[in-house]
Order: structure tokens, then C-alpha cells, then sequence
């Protein structure tokens, strides 16, 4: 059997263009199964942050048409007689080739704006008699004029310069203070960062306070280690934002030096004087994630993100910036630290959910989530859905809150995982004297990753859960050798009810 001829980037699409064009004058067809329809393609040609079904169709539609007429060449013909002159003297000068011609086959096949669906050449069969081209070549230049109606889409959408645009959360409970606090110090020109543990809303705040900018120049960009994570990705995000809103330098000088970062330091200095002539427009950056760029010195990307770490700090002394991030590594004059939602505040999210928040409700979820918001919507979402309370306890076994806590694992260093993954596999808490002698007790405490209670300590139960389901039998009996470093060579320790043996040195799995 021969094995399918794969398509090129480019070539397959030509075809998703084609396809939208065979259903152009169904714009509900175009909402439901064309991918050029979506909201991220279609970006600014969407007033709404959730535009319904027919409003992406029609957007589509806008946009094909826009691109159909960037083919002729100048204004468009005023009727069907002055489409018929104009391209007729250009088919006698060049052939059966170029923009012009393009278009015409493009309004005969599919756009029908000079011709109703009624006129003659109603029929596809029929449009190669009526322009005097075999149906053969009829159909090879009609696909020529598909890949060029494509390469307009394109230049018209320009998905690969689409800059982050974070959506104003619907919901927002028990951040209100803070936002104002945040956009008070930001228009007073300080920079902020907001810190706290993954799912507490650090995002949906810094959202919150770009939606309410004054202005609408903000920029938002979230570091992805890998991809975007470096000098260079930034520079030309930033001077792309700019040159949005003015003349920017520093995009003039990308696009001589053809995206390449040549010299660092110039550009450097050019984006310096873009931002101080964008301070009249009232801009607001905001950097997500940013925690991401801690990495130790044997790591291959350390000087790349020391390089950058060192870049947020003087961009935050030439303009406001919003600094976001599990852990705050850029000393701003502000530091907002994100602590979970109060039980108060966990019954009005249950409320805004449409879970009636009775006493026995709050005071579960409170217990399951910690207070985290992303986890509560979770809840909700389950409750909604039918769930009880009782299955709450299976919130960990979930594949869709993995993420959430992956988020966090991947930002603790390895006596933070050791410690979590030795207080996982006890069924109560620890006594808390034993605990506190650990020196990443203290920062898991902070990170709200676990909960000291009188004398004991445990693991939230989310991110107990999680860890424990993780971890294979052998490496369960094993992590019960829990170790540390007061500990005498050989002592003997009541730890949740279990008698276990601590060996000093004696290293604990990690879990990955």
C-alpha cells in the first residue's frame, strides 16, 4: 500500500484556505470546523474575549474578504463591466498570470461579488468556457490564485507576531484590595511583583490590573523554558509592542538585522529610548512565569537567564512593570505576596459557581483545596457536574489538576522534594519538633505546601495526595527512612503513630 504523501506546512494551508472558501457564505459551517475561525487566529478582528459561534464566522468571512481584494491591484472596480475591462487588458499584456486574474477567479469560484450566484458562469464547469482556458489549466490556476489569496491571509492575520493577550478574569473574589494596590503603586510608576504558591491566582490578579490599565498599551509575555526564555525572543516581542504604538527603533533595527541579536548591548540602548518615548502613551509591561528563569550555574541556560534577570531589573527602573512568579528573584520597590483564600472567601467563589455554599460544603473544600482558586473552580466544576463531597478525596486522581502541581514540583530544590516526599507517605501529620528541624520546612511553610497545626505537620492534602499516588511501593518504604540532619547516627523516632529508623546520610528517593 503506498504510504500517504505528507503535505508541507505551506501546502496543507492552501487547503484549510481552500476548504474555508467552499463554505465561505456559511458562517456557521466556518465557526464549527474551520481552524482559521478560531479565536486565536482571528485575535483583534474579535471584539469579545468569548465571541460567539456566528460572531467567529462572520469574522472569518471578514477576513477572506479582506484578503481577496489586497489582490487587485489599487481600488477596486466600481461594477462587473469594469472588473471585465481591467482584467481583460491585463490577461492581453501578461497572460494568464498575476494578482488581477487571481482575483477574478477567485470572485467567479467563490466570492461572487460581481456576479450573483445566478449569473452566468453559475455552474464551476462552466467558468473555464467563460474565460477560455481548458478545464485543466482552469483548475491549475485557480489553485495558484488559493496560494495567493493564502499569502494574504496570512500578512492580514499575522499569527506568528500575535502578542499575548491575557482574558479579564469573570470571577474575582477576595482580590479586590489587592488589585487596587497594585494599580496605585504602577500608575505611581513602581514596579510590582506578585508571588505565591501555583493556583492561588498570581495570573488571574495580574490580569485583573492589566484589563483595568488605564490605557490599552500593555504587554504581556510569559517566559516558557525552551522557547521563548531568552534575549532575543524578547527584544523582538517588545519592539513589535512599540511598534504598535509608535515609531520603534529597535523593531527597524530587527527586521535590518533580520531578527538576528548582533549586539545586545546597541539594542539594549535603542529599547531604552523607545520606552521614554512610549511614556506619553501610559504603557504597563507585565512578565509572567518569571520564576522560571532561576536556574543553578550547571545548568546550560543559567547565563541566558541571569542574562535576562539582569534585563528585568533595569527595564524595571525605566518603566512600570508587573513581575509575576511563584518565588520573587527581581527586587522591586513593591512585593505582593498571594496567601489562599479565607473560608469567607471560598463560600462567595462557591456562590459565583452556583454551588450553594452550605456550612458543611465550605468547610470541606477549604480543607481539600487549601484555599487555592484554581482548585476550588476545579470543585465547583466536579459539583456541578454531579459529584458529591465524598469524592473530593479522589480531587488528586484527576488528570486535569496534574499541571497545577507539576507547576510547583519542577520549582523546588531537592531538600524541598525530599521533605515533601517523606511527609507524603505518613498516613497523620509529624510531630512538628522533628519537622522544624529540616531547613526546607520553613520555605514549604511559606509556599503554603504544607500546614502546621499545635505540634504537627502535614502536607496539604491535594498536594499529598499526588505525591503519594506517584510514588511507586518500593520507593513508599522507602522514603519512611526519613532523614535529617540533627538527626545522631541512629535514633529512634515516633513519627504519625509509626515507628521507623532514621539512618543519618541515608539520601530519600526523589520523586519525579
Amino acid at each position: 500500500m503506498p504510504r500517504k504523501k505528507q503535505l508541507t506546512p505551506a501546502a496543507a494551508f492552501q487547503a484549510v484556505v481552500r476548504t474555508a472558501l467552499e463554505h465561505l457564505h456559511e458562517p456557521a459551517w466556518l465557526a464549527a470546523h474551520s481552524p482559521l475561525a478560531e479565536a486565536y487566529f482571528l485575535a483583534d478582528r474579535l471584539a469579545a474575549d468569548t465571541p460567539s459561534a456566528e460572531a467567529r464566522g462572520m469574522a472569518l468571512q471578514s477576513l477572506l474578504r479582506a484578503a481577496w481584494a489586497r489582490l487587485w491591484p489599487g481600488s477596486l472596480p466600481a461594477d462587473r463591466a469594469a472588473l471585465l475591462r481591467a482584467t481583460d487588458e491585463v490577461r492581453r499584456r501578461d497572460g494568464n498570470s498575476g494578482d488581477a486574474y487571481a482575483f477574478l477567479l477567485l470572485e467567479l469560484r467563490y466570492f461572487r461579488a460581481y456576479f450573483s450566484s445566478a449569473d452566468y458562469p453559475a455552474q464551476a464547469g462552466d467558468i473555464p468556457i467563460f474565460l477560455n482556458v481548458s478545464t485543466t489549466r482552469f483548475f491549475v490556476h485557480l489553485e495558484e490564485a488559493i496560494d495567493r489569496l493564502a499569502d494574504q491571509v496570512l500578512q492580514l492575520a499575522r499569527p506568528a507576531l500575535r502578542l499575548e493577550r491575557p482574558r479579564r478574569p469573570a470571577i474575582f473574589i477576595g482580590r479586590e484590595p489587592l488589585r487596587e494596590q497594585c494599580l496605585a503603586e504602577l500608575l505611581a510608576g513602581r514596579s510590582v511583583t506578585i508571588s505565591g504558591v501555583a493556583g492561588v491566582g498570581k495570573t488571574t490578579l495580574a490580569a485583573a490590573v492589566a484589563g483595568d490599565w488605564p490605557t490599552p498599551v500593555t504587554f504581556w509575555y510569559t517566559f516558557l523554558p525552551g522557547i521563548n526564555d531568552n534575549l532575543p525572543g524578547l527584544l523582538f516581542a517588545l519592539g513589535f509592542f512599540i511598534q504598535q504604538w509608535t515609531s520603534s527603533a529597535l523593531w527597524l533595527q530587527l527586521m535590518a538585522d533580520e531578527g538576528q541579536v548582533r549586539n545586545p548591548g546597541q539594542l539594549l540602548s535603542i529599547l531604552r529610548a523607545d520606552l521614554a518615548q512610549l511614556q506619553p502613551y501610559g504603557p504597563l509591561l507585565c512578565f509572567d512565569e518569571v520564576d522560571l528563569l532561576r536556574t543553578s550555574d550547571g545548568e546550560t541556560r543559567s547565563a541566558t537567564h541571569a542574562q535576562l534577570l539582569t534585563f528585568l531589573e533595569g527595564l524595571c527602573a525605566a518603566t512600570p512593570v508587573l513581575l509575576v512568579g511563584q518565588q520573587g528573584y527581581i527586587d522591586t520597590p513593591v512585593h505582593i505576596a498571594l496567601e489562599p483564600l479565607v473560608t469567607t472567601d471560598t463560600a462567595a467563589l462557591l456562590r459565583e459557581g452556583g454551588v450553594a455554599p452550605q456550612s458543611a460544603t465550605v468547610s470541606r473544600v477549604q480543607q481539600v483545596t487549601g484555599g487555592l482558586p484554581r482548585l476550588i473552580e476545579l470543585v465547583i466544576a466536579l459539583l456541578r457536574g454531579g459529584d458529591n463531597l465524598s469524592e473530593l478525596d479522589y480531587l488528586h486522581a484527576r488528570a486535569d489538576v496534574r499541571p497545577l502541581f507539576h507547576r510547583l514540583w519542577r520549582r523546588l530544590d531537592t531538600a524541598e522534594q525530599e521533605l515533601l516526599v517523606s511527609l507524603a507517605v505518613l498516613r497523620r501529620p509529624a510531630p512538628l519538633d522533628v519537622v522544624a528541624r529540616a531547613s526546607a520546612y520553613e520555605r514549604l511553610l511559606q509556599r503554603h505546601v504544607v500546614q502546621a497545626a499545635a505540634d504537627e505537620v502535614g502536607v496539604q492534602p491535594y498536594f499529598r495526595g499526588l505525591i503519594y499516588e506517584a510514588l511507586p511501593p518500593e520507593q513508599r518504604e522507602a522514603c519512611l527512612l526519613y532523614t535529617s540532619d540533627a538527626a545522631d547516627e541512629r535514633s529512634s523516632v515516633d513519627l504519625g503513630g509509626r515507628r521507623i529508623i532514621k539512618k543519618k546520610n541515608m539520601k530519600v528517593y526523589k520523586w519525579r
